[in-house]
């Protein structure tokens, strides 16, 4: 079915299966699409801000430069979606799951994805900035340049993730389980680190000012040049 560039604001489609679709450019806005089906849909450029897309469908739909701004995504499944240069500052995604989504230069600021499952995600120069990830997956992610400043990741998982060049400037990773995770190049200038663990985080290169180390798990870490005050 070809809806590309429809004009649907507001519209109500609350559980429809409309697979595989093409909403290229379409105005979806304040729309209520709660457990909607869309796998494999074409969303590309779409405007879905403010709609409310709860336990929505999303599964392998291309969402690439869509906006999401302000979007409910509550419980919603985006397994291996891609969703490159899409707005999703403002969303809700709390307990979605978002396992191998791609994500790469989107926009994630303020966006709210507590419990969230983003194992595996492409998440490389996304920005992520005061964004909360309490108790969210992020194990084995693509980091790289990801900005996480003044996030919210307390008690997340971040095991063996790619997170060099990242930018954790003032977050919170407080309980949050960094091991065996890529740290190179990496900022955490004013990052909380209480009783986070770290064991066998490679950490070559990181600036590490201002940031409080004495509570975290440091067992078998590589700190070999990394920048701490002295």
């Amino acid at each position: 079915m070809k809806m590309a560039y429809a004009q649907l604001a507001r519209t109500t489609l609350t559980g429809v299966d409309l697979s595989g679709i093409d909403l290229y450019m379409a105005t979806l806005t304040e729309a209520d699409l709660r457990s909607i089906v869309l796998v494999e849909a074409d969303l590309s450029e779409a405007n879905l801000s403010w709609a409310d897309m709860s336990e929505a469908n999303l599964t392998k739909a291309i969402c690439i430069h869509a906006n999401f701004c302000g979007t409910d995504l509550t419980r919603a499944t985006l397994v291996q979606a891609h969703a490159s240069l899409a707005n999703l500052a403002w969303a809700r995604l709390e307990n979605a799951d978002m396992r191998n989504i791609c994500l790469s230069r989107s926009m994630l600021q303020n966006s709210n994805m507590m419990g969230a499952n983003l194992r595996e995600a492409n998440l490389r120069e996304a920005n992520l900035t005061a964004a909360r990830l309490n108790r969210a997956i992020l194990r084995e992610i693509n980091g790289f340049r990801t900005i996480f400043e003044r996030a919210d990741l307390t008690g997340a998982d971040l095991r063996q993730a790619n997170l060099m060049n990242a930018s954790f400037r003032e977050a919170d990773l407080s309980e949050a389980d960094l091991s065996y995770s890529v740290l190179k190049e990496s900022n955490l200038q004013g990052a909380k680190l209480l009783r986070t663990n770290l064991q066998g985080a490679v950490l070559i290169g990181a600036t590490l000012t201002d940031t409080d180390l004495s509570t975290a798990n440091l067992t078998g870490v590589t700190l070999p040049e990394a920048q701490i005050p002295v």
